[in-house]
C-alpha cells in the first residue's frame, strides 16, 4: 500500500467518523425534540381531559362515588337541581341521593344520563324530571356543550354526540368528547373513592339559588295553565319515555315522572300538555306521575317569594320541596332500614354538615 493510499484511507475513516458523529448528534437532537413535543402534547392533553371548574359537581363527583351507594337518583335539567337537595335528604332522613342534570336537555339526553348513571349505581328510585322546553331551546349548541363536557367517556356519550351534533359542527365537540373521563387519580388508583378528591365539599348535584334579584313583577303565582295549541315536539319527546321506562324495568328501579314547581302560565301549560301526552301513551300507564304544582300552596306552602324566577326555586323553596318529596313520595319506595358502611356514613355526614353551614345564613331568617 502506498503512502498516498494510506493517507486517503485515513482521511476517509476520519470523514466517516465525523459524519457518523454528526448523524448521532442529529438523532439525539431529533430524539430530544420529539420527547419535548410529546411531553408538551401530553401536558396539553392532560389539561383538556382534566375537568375544569364547574358551577356544580353533578358528574365529576358522581363518577367517583362508591358503587351502589346511591338510593335515590334524580335526573333532569335546571329545574331538577334547583328543586332537590341530596345533602339535605341525608341530614334529615339518612338516605343517599344525587342529581344528574344539565340545563335545557331533551328527554333523550336525560335518558343518556340515566344510562350512564345506572352503570355504577343501583338506586331504589329514579325521579325523572320532565320539563320539556321548546325545540329551539333544547337544540342550542351551548346546551350540548354543557351536557357532553360533563359526561364521562363511554359509548353512550359517543352515540349521543353523533346523534345530536351536525357533522359540520362536530369539531367543536372534540374537547367535550374527551373531557372529564380520565383523571390521573382514576388511572393510578383502583380503589379511587370520592373522599380522595382535591375538593371534598360537594352538593350532590344541587344548585342552591340564593341571589337577591328584583324579579317579583315577572312571577305569576300560582300559575294557570295556558295550553299550547299543538306541539309535536312534546309528543315526540314523550315517545322517548317508553325507553326510559324499559331501562328502569330492566334494572329493577322504581321510575317516577316528576314535574317541579313553576310560576309561569306558559310553563304550566306545557306541563299540562305533557301530562296529557303521557296519559295517552299506553306503555306509560303504570308509571307514577308526581306534579308538585298540584300542591304548591296547600302542602308546600310556597309563594312567589320562594321562586328565583318563573321556573326555578330559591334555596328555601328547594328546602320545602326536598322534605315533601321524601315524606310523600320517596319514603314509599326506599328501604329505610338499609345500613351504610362507616366510610359512606362519615363522608355523607361531612358533606351534609358543609351544606348546612353553607346555607345557614339563608335558611335562618326563614326559620325565625
Amino acid at each position: 500500500m502506498t503512502a498516498a493510499n494510506s493517507s486517503a484511507e485515513l482521511t476517509a475513516r476520519a470523514d466517516h467518523k465525523r459524519k457518523k458523529s454528526q448523524r448521532t448528534k442529529k438523532r439525539l437532537c431529533k430524539g430530544l425534540l420529539f420527547c419535548t413535543v410529546a411531553a408538551l402534547l401530553l401536558f396539553a392533553t392532560h389539561l383538556i381531559m382534566q375537568p375544569g371548574h364547574r358551577p356544580f359537581d353533578s358528574w365529576p363527583a358522581y363518577n367517583s362515588l362508591p358503587e351502589n351507594s346511591v338510593d335515590v337518583l334524580v335526573v333532569g335539567n335546571s329545574h331538577a337541581f334547583a328543586t332537590f337537595a341530596p345533602m339535605q335528604l341525608w341530614y334529615e332522613n339518612s338516605t343517599t341521593s344525587w342529581v344528574l342534570g344539565s340545563g335545557s336537555t331533551t328527554v333523550e339526553q336525560r335518558l343518556l344520563m340515566l344510562e350512564i348513571g345506572l352503570e355504577t349505581q343501583s338506586p331504589d328510585v329514579v325521579l325523572f324530571e320532565l320539563w320539556i322546553p321548546e325545540a329551539e331551546e333544547s337544540l342550542r349548541p351551548e346546551v350540548h356543550t354543557a351536557l357532553y363536557s360533563q359526561l364521562p367517556l363511554s359509548m353512550h356519550k359517543i352515540r349521543g354526540l353523533l346523534r345530536d351534533v351536525p357533522a359540520e359542527s362536530f369539531w367543536r365537540y372534540v374537547i367535550p368528547l374527551v373531557q372529564n373521563h380520565s383523571r390521573w387519580d382514576e388511572l393510578t388508583s383502583e380503589d379511587f373513592q370520592i373522599s380522595l378528591q382535591e375538593s371534598r365539599n360537594v352538593t350532590g348535584g344541587a344548585r342552591p339559588l340564593v341571589t337577591d334579584i328584583d324579579n317579583r313583577d315577572d312571577i305569576q303565582f300560582p300559575p294557570t295553565a295556558k295550553l299550547p295549541k299543538s306541539d309535536p315536539y312534546i309528543k315526540q319527546q314523550v315517545e322517548v319515555l317508553t325507553r326510559v321506562r324499559e331501562l328502569s324495568a330492566a334494572t329493577d328501579t322504581q321510575l317516577i315522572f316528576l314535574f317541579t314547581p313553576v310560576a309561569d302560565n306558559e310553563i304550566m301549560g306545557r306541563i299540562e300538555y305533557t301530562k296529557q301526552a303521557i296519559a295517552q301513551t299506553q306503555e306509560l300507564s303504570d308509571v307514577p306521575v308526581v306534579d308538585m304544582n298540584d300542591i304548591v300552596v296547600s302542602q308546600l306552602g310556597l309563594s312567589s317569594d320562594h321562586f328565583y324566577d318563573e321556573g326555578h326555586l330559591y334555596l328555601w323553596g328547594m328546602w320545602a320541596a326536598t322534605s315533601w318529596l321524601y315524606d310523600e313520595v320517596i319514603s314509599l319506595y326506599v328501604d329505610e332500614s338499609r345500613e351504610y358502611s362507616p366510610e359512606v356514613v362519615q363522608w355523607w355526614d361531612e358533606q351534609a354538615a358543609h351544606w348546612n353551614e353553607m346555607q345557614a345564613e339563608w335558611l335562618l331568617p326563614e326559620d325565625e
